[in-house]
């Protein structure tokens, strides 16, 4: 659970007995799409890892030929 000074940062000019209730502290709102991800990578885990690796044009289509990609 985050603390008041996890919080300072992004709010200088508040003190502990302002930071009343959730109003101040809502978590960022995202639809569902950290839901969206979580699917994504359970169906299909090294996609994650294939979109940020770079890989050489011959080492590609080696891969393809293997059948590892």
């Amino acid at each position: 659970m985050p603390k008041f000074t996890d919080y300072l940062d992004q709010y200088p000019h508040i003190l502990p007995s302002e930071a009343r209730g959730p109003a101040l502290f809502k978590p960022a709102k995202d639809d569902g799409s950290f839901f969206q991800k979580f699917l994504a990578l359970q169906a299909n885990p090294q996609a994650a890892i294939m979109q940020k690796m770079y890989f050489p044009e011959r080492l590609k289509q080696f891969m393809a030929l293997s059948g590892g990609q």
